[in-house]
């Protein structure tokens, strides 16, 4: 007689799920890493893409938004050092405006009288203050005469958001008033970024030299999409080094936060004209 054989009710025949929970666990963090690696600082890779395409020969690309890189110099004759942003450039040609400035009905002076003559500035400081009427009554805007400069004092409450040197939309129609005027106009101009001295340090901003750059050069941008020709364009940014005010108060603090835009007569302060190439080797 056959002995009929006993099963063995032991096994665990859903011992494969444990290998499979192992697998999606394995997948989960691996997603997980490639998320946390997938956020871009888009600044620092700016500047090293640009490092190793020069270093090996080539132009740097250009990337699709502007990021804004300053360099800590010491311009002739200041006193503390300025951090300048020069114009952008692309594939070694520098970048001009696109677009033409929007129709208005501001007044703008004629640019028949040469820069080195006062009556010229004081017809643009005529038109600025005409335009900006309503802001310099509520102390938004100062516009004054220095020497032979006109000095366009915003404070940046109404340009840019806390911590922030992207615009505002009501940025584009104060500084648009601005931009057609300046368009018109063969003067140079220096954008002047300036803050508090409340300390910034993210990874967009490490400090406030960044930040007064990059607001200034929010500006420069701007008034290049208006019209006004990059050339005719410098950027400064001062951080808390050039206070208006006393920072121990809070009203102090809100003067200090400002953008200067400085509109200067008789060539002042342009940028020098590269020397000619002689065609000889230099050693």
């Amino acid at each position: 007689m056959v002995r009929k054989r006993i099963r063995d009710e032991s096994h665990n025949h859903e011992a494969w799920a444990i290998p499979y929970a192992d697998l999606l666990t394995l997948l989960l963090a691996f997603f997980v890493v490639m998320y946390s690696i997938s956020s871009v600082n888009e600044g620092k890779y700016r500047v090293v893409s640009d490092a190793l395409s020069q270093a090996f020969g080539g132009s740097p690309r250009a990337t699709i938004d502007k990021v804004r890189v300053g360099t800590e110099i010491r311009l002739p004759g200041e006193p503390e050092a300025a951090l300048v942003l020069l114009p952008q450039f692309r594939d070694g040609v520098q970048q001009k405006a696109h677009r033409q400035p929007v129709a208005t009905a501001i007044a703008t002076p004629s640019a028949a009288v040469a820069p080195d003559d006062p009556r010229q500035l004081d017809a643009i400081a005529d038109a600025l203050r005409g335009a900006m009427g309503d802001l310099i009554e509520r102390g938004i805007v100062k516009i004054r005469r220095a020497g032979n400069t006109i000095e366009v004092e915003l404070q940046t409450d109404i340009l840019f958001p806390s911590g922030s040197s992207a615009l505002s939309v009501s940025a584009g129609d104060t500084l648009g008033k601005i931009a057609t005027i300046l368009a018109a106009q063969p003067n140079q101009l220096r954008i002047e970024g300036h803050t508090d001295n409340v300390p910034i340090h993210n990874a967009i901003f490490p400090s406030n030299w960044e930040l007064s750059a990059a607001r200034a050069a929010s500006v420069v941008h701007l008034f290049m999409d208006r019209g006004v020709s990059p050339q005719q364009m410098s950027v400064a940014g001062y951080a808390e080094f050039r206070p208006a005010a006393d920072n121990a108060t809070s009203e102090g603090r809100n003067r200090n936060r400002r953008v200067l835009v400085v509109v200067l007569g008789n060539h002042t302060g342009a940028a020098p004209a590269p020397p000619a190439d002689s065609g000889k080797t230099r050693t």
